[in-house]
This record gives structure tokens, sequence and C-alpha cells, in this order.
């Protein structure tokens, strides 16, 4: 990182004439990851810092216009934000202060005014940096600065906090990613920091890549989503097991609130999408803005295809979007700016806001860049390695897949596929009505397998297809193989 040792210094200078230092991140759980870094390093040197997490619903995202007026400090510290934030900080720099960028988002054609930036592409050119989350770029700064003041830290024991931001970003697990993850891994089975303690007392197994991506990430999101990101933060730094447990309660609880929003928007979300369209765009009178990217994903795992989620209030629609297979949609966006007020992200994911009544002139643009976009790159990356007799799916082959994990973006979970197999049994629970408990058979063989999703349109009897991953369920003590059913065929 070629303004590190510039960040650094500066951020060593502040401690020793003690200034006051302001860090401001993010409401999703690279952003409050990031964050929680920084407070405990700083806490373990004695040192308080003043940590902002701005509020999606008042403050928008990141540094902001807004976000300055709360600011009084000599050095200012972003963390998963700052790298398009042109305005704010001209007016931070006016106002005195020296602000430090640490980010990973796209670039734009203009860097911020700021005495360092601190980001996966301005590198030294002779090395390579694959794509990173801000937590881990935050990490490395941590290590620099521990260096850099000359004391004794062991930045080890934050890699669990790097492993759960890589993952809920979707970043892919390849090269230093899948070491950090899988380093981080055992830190989240092993540490005795009070959050990590608390997430092992409700899951009571080892704690693996996937209970980061479908347990833990969205319930640290839930927060930023429905109420203020900063919970999520109190819970990542908590310095005791039972404010750890207390903040851990509260996030269950909004993560349920998030799940029933998030289900009635996507239900009338799907009305307004039309087939002829490469990109999905769809708009809503008030929706929940907390919710709109979990239904871009979902609309995006339907019907295969990018998909751009808005909100509109008061003559403005501001909104998330998501991507598929190899479709830039940050470039999209780019190719469709004299539309937008603003727009920020990366090729998978981004956030965007524009007056309403450029809406539909906005849909027909994005649609007709999309049209020079090969077939091929709307392909999801995902396929299976082949069918398995059911009488060969055991506890021997979960303990040999386990082998490969850490899983994720660019190591998926091998998938594979059955086939002519009958519903011998078929239970809905939970409590919106969207677990299928199956009892699978073929050939006089059995075995349980599960689907999470509204759309489970199978009946005891049928004889179905199906994409599956093999998982090792050890509810009760016990452990059982299970199917995960992806998608039926």
């Amino acid at each position: 990182f070629i303004d590190m040792q510039k960040a650094v210094k500066r951020t060593a200078v502040a401690i020793k004439n003690n200034e006051k230092i302001t860090v401001i991140g993010d409401y999703d759980v690279d952003g409050v990851s990031s964050s929680a870094l920084i407070k405990i390093f700083f806490n373990s040197i004695g040192y308080d810092v003043e940590i902002i997490i701005p509020n999606r619903f008042q403050d928008g995202y990141g540094l902001s216009v807004g976000i300055i007026e709360k600011i009084q400090s000599n050095l200012v510290i972003t963390v998963d934000n700052g790298i398009m934030a042109l305005e704010a900080a001209e007016i931070l720099t006016d106002n005195g202060a020296d602000l430090i960028i640490i980010d990973h988002h796209t670039i734009g054609q203009k860097l911020p005014n700021a005495i360092a930036i601190v980001h996966p592409t301005l590198t030294n050119p002779k090395l390579q940096v694959e794509e990173i989350c801000a937590a881990t770029v935050v990490w490395y700064f941590v290590a620099a600065l521990k260096n850099e003041l000359g004391i004794s830290f062991d930045t080890k024991q934050l890699l669990h906090l790097v492993a759960i931001a890589t993952i809920a970003d979707v970043m892919p697990l390849v090269c230093i990613n899948r070491t950090l993850v899988k380093a981080g891994l055992a830190q989240l089975n092993s540490s005795n920091m009070p959050f990590a303690k608390a997430l092992r007392d409700i899951s009571k197994t080892k704690i693996t890549s996937e209970d980061i991506a479908f347990r833990i990430a969205p319930r640290l999101n839930s927060a930023g989503r429905m109420s203020d990101g900063f919970i999520a933060l109190e819970f990542l730094s908590a310095k005791t097991i039972k404010e750890a447990t207390a903040k851990l309660e509260q996030l269950n609880a909004l993560n349920e609130d998030r799940k029933k929003i998030e289900f009635d928007t996507y239900e009338q979300a799907k009305f307004q999408v039309s087939q002829e369209d490469k990109i999905i765009v769809v708009c809503g009178e008030n929706w929940h803005e907390g919710v709109l990217g979990i239904v871009a994903s979902r609309l995006v795992s339907a019907y295969k295809k990018p998909a751009i989620v808005l909100s509109e209030h008061n003559g403005v629609a501001k909104g998330s979007a998501r991507s598929i297979g190899n479709v830039n949609i940050f470039e999209l966006l780019n190719g469709s700016k004299e539309f937008l007020k603003g727009f920020g992200g990366h090729k998978a994911a981004a956030g965007l806001n524009l007056e309403s009544s450029k809406l539909q002139d906005f849909k027909t643009k994005i649609n007709s860049l999309a049209d020079s976009i090969n077939a091929t790159d709307f392909e999801s990356n995902s396929s299976h390695l082949g069918e398995f007799d059911l009488c060969d799916i055991d506890l021997e082959l979960c303990d040999l897949l386990d082998n490969f994990e850490p899983y994720g973006q660019h190591n998926e979970k091998p998938k594979f596929v059955a086939i002519d197999k009958t519903i011998e049994k078929l239970e809905i629970v939970g409590k919106d009505q969207n677990v299928a408990k199956i009892t699978i058979s073929h050939s006089n063989q059995k075995i349980n397998a599960v689907f999470f999703g509204q759309e489970c349109n199978i009946k005891v009897g049928d004889s179905v297809n199906f994409i599956y991953n093999v998982t090792k369920n050890s509810w009760g003590g016990q452990a059982k193989v299970e199917l995960t059913v992806q998608r039926f065929l």
C-alpha cells in the first residue's frame, strides 16, 4: 500500500500529541468489523478514539457532508468508505482536519483530497493484490501502526473479524483471503473475546464459513438495516460475555424483523419484474431501505440476472444493486451516471440514488448498455460435480469435504446433482413456513434433506431432480449426514 507509511506516521503523531481521532465506519458487516478492529486495538493501548457509524436512515452512507457537522477532530480516518467522498473531503480539509481514507471500493475518476489513501489498487506496481475487503486493509494498517509505535500486539487475535468481513462481503476465497479466513475461523472457534464466546454458545458446534455467511453476517447486518449499525459494533467490541450476549439477543430480534419486511418487499417487487429486461429495475414507495440489498439478491437468484431495487420517497429513489456472473454492475452504473445523483460500490454490488423523474430513462439506459454484454457473462459461476449414489453419501465424505474449507466466493462448496429421487416425506416448518424438511429415497436408500425458500412446489410421491450440498448435521450432539438442496431442476 503506497500511502500506508504516511497513514501510520500521521496516526502515530496524533497519538503522541494526544490529538482527538475520529473514525468513520459503515453500517454493513465489513464496515463494523473494520471499526471494531480499530476500537479493539486502540483500547489495548489505552487510547480513546471516537467511532461514528453513520445511521443509514439519518446520515446516509460513509463520510458525508452531514456527518462532518459531528466531527471536531484534527485527524479523521474512514474505514470501508471515503473513496468517493469528494465533496466531504474538501470541506473537511478546509476545516483544517487531516483525512486518512482506508477503503476497498472501486475508485472513481478523481481521488478525494486526503493526506493518505490506503487502498488495494493503490499499491506497488510490482505487487499483485487481489480483491480484499476493507477489514483486511484495516488489519494491515493496525499491523503497520503497532510497528510504527514500537509496541507488542498480536494482530492474529483480530483475524476472526477479518474472516467475518471477508465472507460477508463476498470476497474471493483464494490466495491471501483464503489464508486469512482459514486462520480467522480457527481464531473464532478458540478466541476468548466475548463476542466469539457468545457466538459459540449459540452455535454449539464448530463455526464454519457457512455459519458466517448464513447465520452470523445476516444478524450483524440487521443492525444497520433495521436500526443502527452501532449495535453490531458494540457486540463485536463487547468487553464482557454478559454485554455480548445482550447485544446478540438484540441482533437476533432485529434479524427476525428484517425477515418479515424482506418477505413482504420481495413479494411486491416480483410483480414489477419484466422478463424482457436484462437488468431488473424495480421501485416501490417507501420500501424499507434496510432490506433493498437482500431483495435485490433474491431477485438475482430467482431470475438469473442483475437486479436494482429502489425505494422512492419525496421525489428521490434510493437503493441497492446486485449482479451475477461476470456482469460488472459498477461499470453499468458508471455508464448511466447522467441520470444518477450518486453511486458507489464494486463490480458485484453497489448503492445508488436518483431523482424519481429520471427512473424510466435510467432503466432504459442501463438495459441498453447491457445489450452489449456477452450472454455468457450473465451465467452464474456455479456448477455441479456430478451424481452420487445415496449409499455413498456418508460422514466420511463430509470429513473429506471439510478438508477444503473455508468455502465461499471462488471456492464454493462442492455441489452435486440428484436425478429421479422420490419425495418420501415432506414437512414445511419455520416461523414463515419457508423451510422444507424432506426425506429422499431411491433404490431402497433413504437420506434426509432440507430446502430453504418460499418456492418449494413439491409434494410427497414426486420424482425430482435437484442440486445439493452435503452437510453434517450435529444437532443434539449426534452427527448425521444431510443434503442441503440449492434448487430443484
